[in-house]
């Protein structure tokens, strides 16, 4: 007996000082292994350098290294953190080492999260895996893993813990709900970002009796939910926001899930009444969140109805966080203001009327968030007291509601902990209160559709340096924003469109506006110079808006600039010199310089902006021509020319640009024929354009997010200490709406087209107001889908060709001041579209059909034809019978009279004659009387022999 304890008692000595001299052998010698895996494709370790035992400071003991936890007895690893080391992105070697892990017996917990690994081969892994029978937590979130791996992992039967979150390059599908079923221990899940797809099967997931938490948000899983997710009595958390949900959710669901803490089924397609019944159970929910959030500002239908009775205990005191966004509620539930540990509340987009909600800040001093966006309160926020202080509110969201009045002046000392605060469309008026200034951890301020006037405090342009979103548009602000305190140095969108402002960009220190991905000025008063020091930001600006302002000079042209940016309008301003090269980016989608004093030609670089699809030099000086190299652009959707000094005929490469919907070269000086190859151009949107087809934007208005953080999250820790902490994340996201605003004239006026509607239908050419000679291509007629054609005040000859008459969504077609001829073809009163025709001042003749379609235009579409008749015109095409004639004798009076087209020959040359003197007299006159313009027109010959000479003397050279 002696000697068996003396061998239990050397037994555990030895245990002892193999637990205090560190690792095992055969582990550290193992992980050594795995360090060599885990090097970049420069051979450079990943590990830390603690795992380096060539280095003198590193230790031997495997259990001191970063990243490596083991046991404190028996030495054993039980813990390997190797997450965040992007793996897959830092090697060009397929990874698949799974083998290497099969040393650490005793592993409990494995994370390899977002390392970007690749899928591992299935038969390695499963030999793996299956000697980590005590691996309780498993975290593969962010890698490219797919369902070949789902075999390995079913021997893990220990396993508790499963993330698999943001798998998704390469899909898992539905198959993973049958897997599920080999790993009973499982008590969370996490599947969300998957892409997984389809309906939720039912078979395996249902059988996971221990499940605490089922995480399988932002997927695409639709149809119904299975009626055995009752059969998960363990469930505390259950996420299926996200998603593609459909039909009711049955308040069954929550009665017999009594262990629910946390539920999550926003942004579904769920229907019907959802009822809080006050005697089916004793709720424990700690976290609610229905209904369904509105998406890029619109909101979304939601047939989901939450029926919350008064006297309810389902909300218990215990609530944290209550989402009812757009739930169709009409007014607050009573219950709702006896609730005491309230920290986040969604009321938006729902049917809400009344006041302020004080009630809610006063009874919960822990309320971090508040939105109630789209509503229909309304009164005034001197409802507030002033000595109600919300220390805990760092969100107030009250946009998109009736309220009206001043801002209190002490609304600083309300909410001095704010990070967002979002007022934009309400009816607030006055002057800002300077107490905004006091709130140092602003991080967004949106002001935007009020009525706010008088000049922006300082206090908030300097002391608020947190501040990444500033929004103060439509309002009536006044007074110089861009001044000696502008301190706003993280500044990522500002908006301060349709206002006041004063002043310049002179006034600022640009480097302030490093961070800037939307800046938007746009109908101001602000003048002067852009700073050279502008065009060398190392910004990411997306969004350049300076139109209808008065900025002058040249505008500087820097790389920086224009690496990343989307859109710039400069429109309506005074720049002037040659356009910047510079604006030929590879990332612009559109370009407006419309109405600046931009001359010379147009910069061969503009034309290799790959995406480009709008460009507008509209109201210029630019002179020469197009340039032939037209191929750098073949994606553009609008060209507008119109209104400068262009030149030369138009060139037929023009008809390379195949998407083309609205051109405009209208009010130039092209010469020469119209090219017969305008059919090869669309002149419309096809369904391709419009969802977006190919890899390159195609729609006239994209989304890009500005910038996007939490402002405030709210965590939900279960019992497990072993699970991760689940947070519900409120986020300030603003998300910019990249729209084109595009003015074209049809139907006689200049209209506005719009991007993300009516302007992706708008289809237009306009060639007016040139010197185009030649006639109208019969291929005309092969622009089946164009909106408007305008061929006017050029010097087409012949007749209008009756392939026109093919263009059946033709709304607006002017073919007046030129030289065609023959008759109006009859077969025109099949273009049912049309609601304006002109054909005014040509050489038309014959009757004007009589149909009731071209009837209805009035008689100035069809004058300054001599030779044409009929209505509306009040020449009639057949003398008058007059009813006491006899038919011989009216017959004989016409023919005696003659045809009543007919001109007297000696009246017209007599006229022409006496016309000619007289016009030849008063200029005579003109240039005695006034020597300034006699000097002009004795230079004007002296150019125009100079001109014939050259001309004449390089063709006798050449020839």
């Amino acid at each position: 007996m002696r000697k068996y304890n003396l061998l239990v008692l050397s037994f555990i000595i030895l245990v002892f000082f193999e637990g205090c001299n560190g690792c095992l052998e055969e582990e550290r010698k193992a992980l050594l292994e795995l360090k060599k895996a885990f090097v970049d494709d420069s051979h450079h370790s990943l590990l830390p350098s603690s795992w380096n035992i060539q280095d003198p400071e590193s230790s031997s003991d495997c259990c001191s290294w970063e990243r490596v936890t083991c046991n404190s007895t028996t030495g054993h690893v039980i813990e390997l953190s190797l997450h965040e080391l992007k793996l897959g992105e830092a090697t060009s070697v397929n990874w698949n080492q799974i083998s290497l892990f099969q040393k650490f017996e005793q592993l409990r917990v494995l994370n390899l999260s977002s390392n970007h690994l690749p899928n591992w081969n299935t038969t390695a892994g499963y030999s793996s895996f299956s000697r980590l029978q005590r691996l309780v937590t498993l975290d593969l979130t962010n890698n490219s893993f797919t369902n070949s791996i789902l075999p390995s992992l079913s021997a893990l039967s220990s396993l508790k813990i499963l993330n698999l979150q943001s798998n998704c390059q390469n899909r898992f599908n539905n198959d993973i709900m049958k897997f599920l079923r080999a790993l009973p221990s499982l008590t969370h899940i996490d599947l969300s970002n998957n892409n997984l797809e389809g309906p939720l099967i039912e078979l395996g997931l249902c059988e996971l009796k221990s499940l605490e938490e089922l995480d399988l948000s932002s997927n695409h899983l639709e149809g119904t939910l299975p009626p055995c997710l009752n059969n998960l009595t363990s469930l505390k958390v259950l996420d299926l926001s996200w998603n593609l949900f459909n039909g009711n959710i049955s308040s069954n669901l929550l009665s017999s899930l009594t262990s629910l803490e946390y539920i999550d089924v926003r942004h579904n397609y769920f229907q019907g009444m959802l009822s809080f019944n006050p005697t089916a159970y004793s709720s424990k929910l700690k976290v609610v969140i229905l209904g369904m959030e509105a998406t890029f500002g619109a909101q979304e239908t939601n047939n989901l109805h939450v029926d919350i009775m008064e006297n309810t205990t389902a909300l218990s005191d215990q609530l944290e966080i209550l989402g009812l966004s757009n739930c169709n509620l009409n007014s607050i539930p009573k219950v709702v203001y006896s609730l005491h540990q309230l920290k986040a509340v969604d009321l938006s987009h729902n049917k809400l009327k009344g006041k302020f909600p004080t009630c809610l800040l006063a009874r919960n001093a822990q309320l971090g968030v508040l939105n109630l966006r789209n509503n229909s309160f309304a009164g005034s926020l001197y409802d507030l007291p002033p000595h109600l202080v919300c220390r805990n509110v760092v969100s107030l969201d009250i946009s998109n509601n009736q309220f009206d009045g001043e801002i209190p002046e002490y609304i600083g000392k309300n909410f001095p902990n704010l990070k967002k605060l979002d007022f934009s469309k309400n009816s607030f008026e006055g002057d800002l209160t300077s107490s905004i200034g006091a709130l140092k951890n602003l991080e967004s301020l949106d002001l935007s559709f009020n009525n706010f006037t008088g000049e922006v405090p300082k206090e908030l342009i300097a002391d608020c340096t947190n501040l990444r979103v500033l929004v103060l548009s439509d309002n009536y602000l006044s007074g110089r924003i861009f001044s000696a305190y502008f301190n706003l140095s993280n500044l990522q969108y500002l908006k301060l469109n349709n206002n006041h402002f004063t002043g310049s960009l002179t006034d600022v220190k640009l480097e302030l506006l490093e961070q800037l991905q939307v800046l938007d000025v746009s109908n101001n008063n602000l003048t002067g110079i852009i700073p050279r020091s502008f065009a060398n930001l190392h910004s990411s600006l997306g969004l350049l808006n300076m139109k209808h302002n008065s900025f002058e000079g040249h505008f500087p042209c820097g790389q920086n600039l224009w690496s990343s940016i989307y859109v710039v309008d400069l429109s309506d301003n005074l720049f002037s010199g040659s356009l910047p090269a510079c604006f030929g980016s590879d990332q612009l989608r559109a370009l407006s310089l419309e109405g600046n004093r931009f001359t010379g030609s147009i910069p061969i670089p503009l034309f290799n902006s790959t995406y480009l699809t709008v460009l507008n030099l509209r109201n210029n000086r630019l002179s020469g021509s197009i340039p032939e190299d037209l191929v750098g652009i073949p994606n553009i959707r609008i060209l507008l020319l119109a209104n400068n000094g262009l030149s030369c005929s138009i060139p037929e490469n023009l008809c390379n640009l195949k998407h083309i919907s609205m051109l405009d070269l209208s009010h130039n000086s092209f010469s020469g024929s119209i090219p017969s190859c305008f059919n090869n151009i669309t002149f419309g949107w096809s369904r391709s354009m419009l969802l977006g087809v190919g890899d390159v934007p195609t729609r006239l208005n994209w989304l890009f997010e500005a910038t996007s953080y939490s402002v405030f999250s709210v965590k939900y820790v279960s019992d497990n200490n072993l699970h991760k902490e689940h947070s519900v994340d409120f986020y300030s996201s603003y998300w910019i709406n990249l729209e084109v605003e595009i003015d074209f004239i049809t139907k006689y006026s200049l209209l506005s087209y719009k991007g993300g509607g009516i302007l992706e239908y708008m289809s237009g050419l306009d060639l007016s107001g040139n010197n185009l000679t030649g006639t109208i291509p019969w291929i005309f007629g092969d622009l089946s889908s164009i909106h408007a054609l305008n061929l006017s005040h050029n010097h087409l000859t012949g007749p209008i060709p009756i392939s026109l008459s093919n263009l059946s969504e033709i709304e607006s077609l002017d073919l007046s001041y030129n030289n065609l001829s023959g008759k109006i073809p009859f077969d025109l009163s099949r273009l049912h579209s049309l609601g304006a025709f002109n054909v005014s001042h040509n050489n038309l003749s014959g009757e004007i059909p009589y149909v009731p379609h071209l009837d209805t235009f009035d008689e100035s579409s069809y004058e300054g034809n001599p030779f044409l008749c009929g209505k509306p015109l009040p020449k009639s095409c057949t003398s008058s019978v007059d009813d006491g004639d006899e038919p011989g004798q009216s017959a004989s009076s016409a023919g005696s009279e003659g045809k009543w087209y007919e001109v007297d020959r000696i009246s017209f040359f007599a006229s022409l004659a006496a016309t000619y003197i007289m016009v030849l007299l008063g200029f005579v006159t003109i240039l005695y009387i006034n020597p300034y313009w006699r000097r002009r027109w004795f230079n004007f010959i002296q150019h125009l022999i100079d001109s014939c000479y050259y001309y004449v003397y390089r063709f006798f050279y050449y020839h």
